[in-house]
């Protein structure tokens, strides 16, 4: 009898630590909800989304930037990111994004200079720019980031490799060019 209540000991504890185990590993259902679905794609490349896609078509940098207040200057540099996204089944218009560093640092939000992307007609690919600015060192790897107008948590975020290796990444910080944004908003 003890032979068989040792064993049943044994096998319940080995049970609870199974257990113990699983529910550590398994995530908490809120969680899941809120997370956020990447959708990635490169420059070039359609990355379909719940209400629209977004195509990065390249990037570029300046010195400057004139815009309808003077001239925006950087200890950095100016990325311009030239993309179109194309509404699914109504009208949309795209959240601004971010551009996102090797070493997860994240470039949006308020800055000195905004582009408003304005609204995209179902089917009709809608061009735009966005603009960050950064501080050197920060583009080669880096990623552009743009979740699907709302923002809601649980829904699409494009992530999009901008392939800016080392070389390319000393070129585009390299820039004198001056951006002129009031030509690109008329």
């Amino acid at each position: 009898m003890r032979r068989q209540q040792a064993a049943t000991a044994v096998a319940v504890l080995a049970a609870m630590s199974v257990g113990s185990l699983v529910n550590e590993r398994l995530h908490d259902p809120t969680d899941v909800l809120e997370q956020r679905y990447e959708r990635t794609g490169v420059v070039g490349q359609a990355v379909p989304m719940r209400t629209l896609s977004v195509t990065v078509h390249g990037v570029s940098s300046a010195a400057k930037v004139k815009n309808y207040s003077g001239v925006a200057t950087t200890r950095g540099i100016w990325l311009v990111v030239d993309l179109g996204y194309t509404a699914k089944d109504s009208t949309e218009s795209l959240d601004p994004g971010s551009i996102v560093s090797v070493d997860g640092r994240r470039f949006g939000g308020k800055q000195a200079v905004t582009l408003s992307c304005g609204v995209s007609l179902p089917g009709i690919e809608h061009g735009c720019r966005q603009i960050f600015e950064l501080p050197k060192g920060v583009l080669a790897g880096a990623r552009y980031e743009v979740p699907t107008a709302g923002g809601q948590q649980g829904d699409d975020v494009a992530v999009i490799d901008l392939q800016i290796d080392q070389a390319r990444a000393q070129k585009l910080e390299a820039s004198t060019a001056t951006f002129d944004a009031e030509q690109e908003n008329s």
